[in-house]
């Protein structure tokens, strides 16, 4: 009897074979499956292909093919930790990964490839030097088939996944109007543009300046005028791309 369909199965968390879809057998030179019920976001799936005749009896089997899964955390040190599981199973192993990245969801760049050992995988990301931007990294993983037997060399892709670098604000402690320093202003690495606000006030309360846009600062002046040399406190809300609110307090010298 010829091969009447492919049977699709997939690993499942006992350790067992559960059928998962069914591919009728054609002349085609390949076949593709879509898997509905998986995340790849969630997890690492395994898979593997059985050939059943058109008596319903199981012919043959293939190889297993299992993703990879990759999971991406920032630090407070500036970078970023990649861990993913190697593609398993080619015939001869995997020949080497690629390694993409993007910013604030912008387009995806090559940032490494390399031959790696087989077994859990990392790679840490140093994004201290990147000081624009919001502080949302993807990474996506490309691994490449060693030359097999068979004329093509295959690819697989991982998920997507991002990683947050926490805000960082540098706050002057003192400014002159009239000197170099001219303005009062904060400078601000992956803070949330959407989410801002800078005010300032006197030493009895009274508010002298606001403003949402991270680009302005205090030019010493309320109603036009400038303030009186002293020290006036300020305070900056902002949120972070994870969506973690922050607040700041503190003080500033304004000069004459």
């Amino acid at each position: 009897a010829g091969i009447a369909d492919y049977l699709v199965e997939r690993l499942n968390a006992k350790g067992d074979y559960t059928q998962i879809g069914v591919v009728a057998a054609t002349n085609a030179v390949n076949y593709n499956y879509i898997d509905p019920s998986a995340n790849p976001n969630d997890q690492s799936y395994t898979y593997k292909v059985f050939s059943q005749d058109s008596c319903d009896y199981i012919r043959d089997s293939t190889n297993i093919g299992q993703t990879m899964f990759l999971t991406a955390v920032g630090d407070n040190a500036g970078t970023n930790i990649l861990t993913w599981n190697d593609y398993a199973d080619w015939a001869n192993k995997v020949s080497h990964y690629e390694i993409y990245r993007n910013e604030d969801h912008g387009p995806y760049t090559l940032i490494h490839a390399g031959v790696m050992a087989n077994g859990t995988e990392t790679y840490t990301d140093n994004v201290s030097q990147i000081i624009t931007g919001q502080g949302v990294f993807g990474y996506y993983i490309v691994a490449f088939e060693n030359p097999p037997p068979y004329p093509f060399v295959d690819s697989s892709v991982s998920n997507i996944a991002e990683a947050y670098q926490d805000p960082r604000l540098y706050v002057p402690n003192a400014f002159n109007p009239k000197g170099v320093n001219k303005v009062f202003i904060p400078v601000g690495v992956f803070v949330d543009l959407q989410n801002y606000d800078f005010t300032i006030y006197d030493r009895w309360g009274q508010l002298l300046f606001e403003t949402s846009d991270p680009t302005t600062g205090w030019d010493g002046t309320f109603h036009g005028r400038l303030v009186e040399e002293g020290v006036y406190v300020y305070r900056i809300q902002y949120t972070s791309s994870k969506g973690e609110y922050f607040t700041q307090r503190g003080w500033v010298m304004m000069l004459k």
